[in-house]
């Protein structure tokens, strides 16, 4: 993995999203994380969103894990770059997710650690050349 390497503990905010890559059809998995920090006893902690990507166990991770899910992940952040709907363009950052694990479920929902073992990292040859997100640097 080239670049910064992070590691994050956060909540999924959304069920992930499956999709298959245009040309290649090799599967990828979307969804995001959200992130808290904490910045004192008399602050409020502070909420970040990120959007992840997931290509190395892209079925698994859309079977597996559900909104809500705490989860630690590892990765490298990847600008994105689209036009806004009023024309500007906008960069903002994804994480290339390369490994990651279950920590626990909402309360109220039950929960089977052997389900949710923990992922090794993924070759570079997992991500597909036509997949969006993809970068000729993996």
């Amino acid at each position: 993995m080239n670049g910064a390497k992070i590691t994050f503990f956060g909540n999924l905010t959304q069920d992930p999203e499956l999709n298959y890559a245009s040309q290649s059809a090799k599967p990828y998995t979307k969804a995001r994380i959200a992130v808290n920090t904490y910045l004192g006893q008399d602050k409020e902690d502070q909420s970040d969103f990120y959007n992840l990507t997931w290509f190395y166990n892209a079925e698994d991770v859309a079977n597996r894990f559900q909104k809500g899910d705490r989860i630690y992940i590892e990765g490298s952040f990847k600008p994105d770059y689209y036009i806004a709907n009023n024309g500007e363009s906008r960069m903002g950052l994804s994480i290339i997710v390369r490994d990651y694990a279950f920590v626990s479920k909402p309360k109220g929902r039950d929960q089977t650690q052997d389900d949710y073992p923990m992922a090794t990292e993924g070759e570079p040859t997992d991500i597909p050349p036509d997949a969006p997100g993809d970068d000729e640097d993996y």
